[in-house]
Order: C-alpha cells, then sequence, then structure tokens
C-alpha cells in the first residue's frame, strides 16, 4: 500500500482513495483528487478551463504585462 501511495503522490499528490466492495468480496480502491467546493465551479465550465490554462502557459513564456494602476486597469 505505501509503494502505491508513493507512486501517486509523486504524480499527483493524491492521497485519497474511493473503497468499493463488491458481493463476491473484491476490493477494488480508486484514486481520487479531491477539488475544494469553492473551486468546483471552474470545471463545471470548459471554455473557463481553456482559457485559465492557456493565461497559465502564457505566464509561463514570460507573455505578460505590468499594470501600473489597478484602478486605471479596471476600466
Amino acid at each position: 500500500m505505501k509503494r502505491l501511495l508513493k507512486k501517486y503522490q509523486v504524480k499527483t499528490e493524491l492521497i485519497n482513495f474511493s473503497f468499493l466492495l463488491d458481493r463476491m468480496g473484491d476490493i477494488l480502491l480508486r484514486p481520487l483528487i479531491t477539488i475544494p467546493s469553492r473551486e468546483a465551479w471552474i470545471y463545471e465550465k470548459p471554455e473557463l478551463i481553456g482559457k485559465i490554462r492557456k493565461g497559465l502557459q502564457e505566464a509561463k513564456e514570460g507573455k505578460t504585462e505590468k499594470i501600473e494602476s489597478l484602478d486605471e486597469f479596471s476600466e
């Protein structure tokens, strides 16, 4: 079990599992990734996820713009 946890933690920071037991006594552990409820709405809108990923990629590439005044920017 520790080896399984270590494998998933390295890739996804995963520490949660769904535990399923069938009538024959077979056990299935299904890895889960938990999303805070305050962030779940983002994943309900695929177009929004795309925009967020694009923005993160642009920031990674250094395609940023310095804003001198937040008030002027919001107008």
